[in-house]
């Protein structure tokens, strides 16, 4: 959430670099549990749900490389 370009947007939309990142992978139609400790923050998770992010930073943050953890739910069955 450091990144300069997820900064960018966040400023942009007036939101934390976190909304944006929750805010991108609900566009792309994935699903995301987000963890948080503090009713402030889970707040804020819920407000990411009314993010609409442009095509083009949608393209920004899919092109930036991230240690990320993608499941696709017809794998699952490899999990057992």
């Amino acid at each position: 959430l450091e990144d300069p370009t997820i900064k960018e947007i966040a400023d942009a939309h007036g939101k934390s670099p976190a909304q944006i990142a929750l805010a991108w992978n609900l566009q792309l139609g994935n699903t995301v549990i987000p963890k948080t400790n503090t009713a402030k923050r889970a707040g804020e998770n819920i407000e990411a749900t009314t993010i609409t992010l442009s095509e083009e930073e949608v393209e920004k943050i899919s092109t930036l490389e991230a240690n990320e953890k993608v499941y696709d739910p017809k794998d699952w069955e490899s999990f057992g």
